[in-house]
């Protein structure tokens, strides 16, 4: 939406930023499996959602600063599809290491559940943002949900940690 609206993006402006967000993930995704097996996992999605949420902020920041451009959303599109991958594979094995294996069906459900509700109703929702409080202000919403996110995986740790200790 940005693209469109704040750069007046053409249809193959955005066939590249499509390709920009995808084919950089499509290259690592051959090395991330193994990458992120040899490393653990929750500082692998903090570290993730925080890069991406810098990689976004500057999309609003640019905006206000005048200086929003095709290269930037390219640029950021890229950095924000290596990391979505690294974050989703690290998010798929992540759960074998919270749940025991008998339990391990019924989670992984639930989690399909709301990743599904999540890409359905997020630009749904988004769009309405957007229309209801004009689309600079929305450009920082994203950004903030990945820190937050960030934070929440930080609280979720200690959490974790304290309840096994009990």
């Amino acid at each position: 939406m940005a693209a469109i609206l704040a750069v007046g993006a053409s249809a193959l402006d955005l066939g590249i930023l499509s390709v920009a967000l995808t084919l950089p993930g499509v290259l690592i995704a051959w090395l991330a499996g193994g990458w992120v097996d040899r490393h653990r996992r929750k500082p692998l999605l903090i570290g993730a959602d925080l890069v991406r949420a810098v990689a976004l902020l500057t999309i609003p920041a640019a905006a206000m600063t005048g200086h929003l451009s095709l290269a930037l959303l390219y640029t950021v599109a890229a950095i924000a599809g290596v990391f979505s991958v690294l974050f989703t594979v690290a998010d798929h094995v992540l759960i074998t290491d919270l749940v025991a294996s008998k339990r391990l069906l019924d989670a992984n459900g639930k989690r399909e559940a709301a990743d599904a509700v999540a890409e359905i109703t997020g630009p749904a929702l988004g769009g309405a943002l957007a229309e209801t409080i004009g689309m600079r202000p929305t450009l920082w919403v994203l950004p903030a949900g990945g820190a937050v996110a960030a934070l929440w995986l930080i609280a979720a740790r200690r959490v974790l940690a304290d309840a096994s200790s009990h």
